[in-house]
């Protein structure tokens, strides 16, 4: 059958969001039979743009390390595709791996990533 991804609704305070981010349409799978918490890393490098809701965009929608392409990895890798399963992921928080330190090693020795926890609500039929 398949793997549907009804979308991704972000869960976060106004302040974290960037005012001209505009999101996607999505539908919430509330009868959902499993739910899942996974706590993702996004390379900066490879989603870094200058206009901050772009950056938060390629965040969500990167096609090779995007919150919405790793989550579809995992159910895939999780469920078997000869049945429908649909899925909806909210985001539910984000920070960075970079821990402020009592020297500056940390601005040259660490890849920063956005580090993005998610809720996943899966249903099989």
């Amino acid at each position: 059958m398949a793997i549907v991804d009804k979308g991704l609704r972000v869960v976060l305070s106004p302040a974290i969001v960037p005012d001209r981010y505009v999101a996607d349409p999505y539908e919430i799978v509330s009868d959902y039979e499993y739910i899942r918490e996974y706590e993702l890393s996004v390379l900066r490098s490879t989603v870094e743009d200058v206009d901050k809701a772009v950056t938060f965009g390629n965040i969500i929608d990167n096609a090779t390390t995007g919150i919405k392409k790793q989550v579809n990895d995992l159910v895939s890798s999780d469920f078997d595709s000869s049945n429908t399963v649909d899925y909806s992921t909210e985001l539910i928080d984000i920070t960075s791996n970079v821990q402020r330190s009592k020297s500056n090693d940390f601005y040259s020795n660490i890849a920063m990533s956005y580090v993005c926890k998610v809720v996943v609500k899966i249903k099989t039929t």
